[in-house]
């Protein structure tokens, strides 16, 4: 078990050198003090760490044991749930981390379906249980860096979209309905575009790839997000309102730039998404 400078000092030296393990280094050894320090409050061990998993994954390095072992202490209590509901402590910084650790896991299942079944529904279940109980909204933290738990999170709904089917699309697209109608502050550190950038991998796998939802039902999911609600109660009717506008705004324009080409091939369900898309904020700026 090493320390805090030991830790840093490994994670230093792998970033010098492309990631790649330390002569010398156990990589279960080296798995074990990562998962430790993940939610560290220094900024520069907590993003070398995740850039450590992340590049040793695309390298290949993990066993598919070593996958689930990451994924599911990443899910577990004291990481994912670790301070849930808490809107201001450092245990955010945990929660935000591991859900990046939990996209790392899941990249290579979309390619290799290393879980079973349960397991892969278990997570899909743990994911959305996560952002329904996710209430610290900040982004930077003055220094300690990014927690921009929100965001992570939408990330998370990003992975499982590919991994999962017709079902577990909507319920994770449901729960991006729910992140966008926040109601305590209006998000200031591009939420809306990650949220955004979730919607776009769910229409690009279920309408594009896999021809299990249709245009038609997307457009109609998306009328969800443009219901505005009446101005009752502030600043709560507003914060929820602009929210849900400019997650809009953003989605409208990311599916028209389309920078990743995800609708190259898809020309009409561009067209139609974004028609759909503006017809809403109409109604919305009515």
């Amino acid at each position: 078990m090493r320390t805090f400078e030991e830790m840093k000092q490994i994670i230093e030296s792998m970033g010098n050198n492309d990631y790649a393990i330390p002569a010398g280094v156990a990589l279960d050894g080296l798995i074990a003090d990562m998962l430790r320090f993940v939610g560290t409050v220094d900024s520069g061990l907590r993003e070398g760490i995740y850039a450590a998993f992340d590049t040793l994954n695309d390298n290949e390095a993990f066993s598919h044991d070593q996958l689930r072992h990451i994924l599911n202490t990443a899910i577990d209590e004291q990481h994912l749930f670790l301070g849930i509901g808490e809107s201001d402590t450092d245990d955010v910084f945990t929660r935000a981390f591991s859900s990046l650790l939990v996209c790392v896991a899941l990249c290579t299942y979309e390619d290799d379906p290393y879980l079973t079944d349960e397991e892969l529904t278990s997570v899909k279940e743990t994911i959305l249980r996560y952002m329904s109980q996710e209430k610290d909204y900040r982004g930077y933290v003055k220094d300690k860096g990014w927690a921009h738990a929100i965001a992570h999170g939408a990330d998370m709904l990003l992975n499982i979209v590919y991994c999962v089917g017709r079902e577990g699309i909507f319920e994770a697209l449901d729960a991006i309905v729910d992140a966008v109608s926040n109601k305590y502050i209006v998000y200031g550190a591009s939420e809306d575009e990650r949220l955004a950038d979730a919607v776009i991998s769910a229409i690009y796998t279920s309408v594009c790839d896999r021809q299990i939802i249709t245009a038609d039902e997307i457009c109609s999911w998306l009328e969800k997000v443009g219901s505005m609600v009446e101005r009752t109660t502030m600043p709560d009717d507003y914060n929820i309102n602009l929210n849900r506008k400019n997650f809009m705004k953003s989605l409208y324009v990311k599916v028209l730039l389309d920078v990743d080409d995800d609708f190259e091939d898809n020309n009409e369900v561009k067209d139609q998404i974004c028609t759909g898309i503006l017809d809403i904020l109409q109604k919305m700026y009515a």
